[in-house]
């Protein structure tokens, strides 16, 4: 029961601090959320900062048991690698789509973030590290400097975070007309208002054009300026 009452209190703590951020909720409001009274949540979590602690022990846990799992999986290695950059950009959507608040200290990595971001980074970095050496044990990649080489994935990755992702664009434009896997993976994590791009399966822009019949820049672009004086002629139109 107490560990249920726990759970419970953590659970909703996540929730709570999500939608207000850390410095603007309340040992009060995580009482009245969850439905137990202050002091019964006293008796569990003597103060704000140790139940946040407990919040993001939790959420850090889930991300490296779920990078362990893709290392784990028996998939061919170049698929697992594409398998643990597809886990990381899952992993910042969802931290991204949850509260500009909350996305700001863990991607920014606030004072309060930092030692449980580290411990994420150093585990995704070991099994990216894992998946190159048997890259080359099987001859598929020939990385000399497999350490350098997983902290240079892991940085580009990161570095895309911080510099593009806390940017609130009104739109975004991707004019790539071929499969770029860091082109999407920065325009999926945008906050951007509007996403304009070319038809894809994975749904990710507001508007999309089909360019499978003329795959040139030119073509595409003219396309995207015709929908875009259209919808704003139809916007004009009902103002």
């Amino acid at each position: 029961m107490k560990k249920a009452t726990r759970h419970r209190i953590i659970d909703v703590a996540m929730s709570v601090f999500s939608l207000r951020g850390m410095t603007n909720t309340t040992m009060d409001d995580v009482a009245k959320a969850s439905g137990f009274g202050r002091r019964t949540l006293y008796t569990y979590f003597k103060t704000r900062e140790e139940l946040f602690h407990e919040v993001i022990t939790k959420e850090r846990d889930a991300i490296i048991n779920q990078l362990t799992t893709v290392v784990e999986t028996k998939l061919p290695i170049e698929e697992k690698m594409e398998k643990l950059i597809e886990s990381h950009i899952k992993t910042i959507e969802k931290i991204v789509n949850k509260n500009d608040t909350l996305r700001k200290e863990f991607i920014k990595r606030s004072d309060r973030i930092d030692f449980y971001r580290s411990a994420i980074d150093k585990h995704e970095k070991a099994c990216i590290e894992e998946i190159l050496k048997a890259g080359n044990a099987d001859n598929l990649y020939q990385v000399g400097n497999v350490e350098t080489t997983a902290a240079i994935i892991l940085i580009s990755l990161k570095g895309m975070e911080k510099d593009f992702i806390l940017d609130n664009f009104n739109i975004l434009f991707d004019f790539s007309v071929n499969d770029h896997f860091p082109v999407h993976y920065i325009s999926r994590l945008s906050p951007a208002e509007y996403k304009v791009g070319r038809l894809t399966s994975t749904d990710q822009y507001d508007l999309m054009i089909d360019i499978k019949q003329n795959k040139h820049l030119p073509f595409f672009i003219e396309q995207v300026k015709h929908y875009m004086n259209l919808i704003e002629f139809k916007n004009q139109q009902k103002n």
